[in-house]
């Protein structure tokens, strides 16, 4: 397997006792529970499923856990292009975690209708009502709150250098091909390369931080001896984060 984001596979995590996924997974787990709510999404995956190639395949069933709601889609249009994205990274085995992902979508492909996720959701789905309304990706910059004070500064240099730490992460996925960026990534690489800027507590940051490798999804971050800020996924719905961390918006 080329690519390898992680080495976090197979671990459980001491404090919570959870198990954690690979990023490939948590993709997966998010476009199943975003199909049960958009059947456009629903029919192409399908159709992705029912064509792809031979590969080799982890051993199901599979709990679709909840927690990758925070990665659910956006709209209909980003939710199918991150599936033809998975797909192709799964059947050119260039995801971490691809096989166990494969498995999991042909098995949601065999038992649709007995597709069970583990967990009550904590928000609200956006849901298919969202349709194809385009929308500019956002990359998150959350700055643990005594920096804000300290190094107001320094702050736009230091958020700059964060937010390209993920396209360089996003690339070692991409096997250096730029045009195999995952969709979101790229969208916000090649386009107007926004930003949202919050704070946070350090205890919160370290939270958050915990919550992304059990997810194994891409994020960067700047460090003493604990997180000073962290640049997440423009791929993580900007609702969810809002909802489920504390964090401030910091007006610019």
């Amino acid at each position: 397997m080329r690519a390898n984001q992680s080495k976090i596979k197979e671990r459980i995590d001491k404090d919570t006792g959870v198990e954690a996924m690979s990023y490939a997974e948590t993709l997966a787990a998010s476009l199943l529970m975003y199909a049960k709510k958009d059947k456009e999404l629903s029919e192409r995956l399908k159709y992705l499923i029912k064509n792809m190639n031979e590969i080799e395949i982890a051993e199901p069933p599979f709990e679709i856990r909840n927690d990758a709601e925070i990665l659910m889609p956006y709209d209909t249009n980003s939710a199918i292009k991150r599936a033809e994205w998975l797909v192709d990274r799964i059947e050119s085995n260039a995801i971490a975690g691809g096989p166990k992902a494969g498995a999991m979508l042909k098995d949601w492909y065999s038992m649709e209708p007995q597709l069970i996720v583990v967990g009550v959701a904590k928000v609200t789905m956006p849901g298919p009502s969202l349709g194809r309304i385009k929308k500019n990706k956002r990359v998150s910059i959350i700055i643990r709150k005594d920096i804000t004070k300290k190094e107001e500064a320094r702050l736009a240099d230091k958020a700059a250098r964060v937010s390209l730490g993920i396209v360089s992460k996003a690339l070692v996925v991409a096997d250096g091909n730029a045009s195999q960026l995952e969709p979101e990534i790229s969208e916000w690489f090649f386009g107007e390369r926004e930003l949202n800027l919050y704070s946070a507590e350090k205890s919160e940051l370290i939270k958050i931080e915990k919550e992304l490798q059990n997810l194994d999804i891409i994020y960067s971050s700047l460090n003493d001896n604990d997180p000073i800020m962290i640049a997440v996924s423009p791929a993580i719905h900007n609702a969810y984060q809002t909802e489920l961390w504390d964090i401030k918006k910091i007006r610019t």
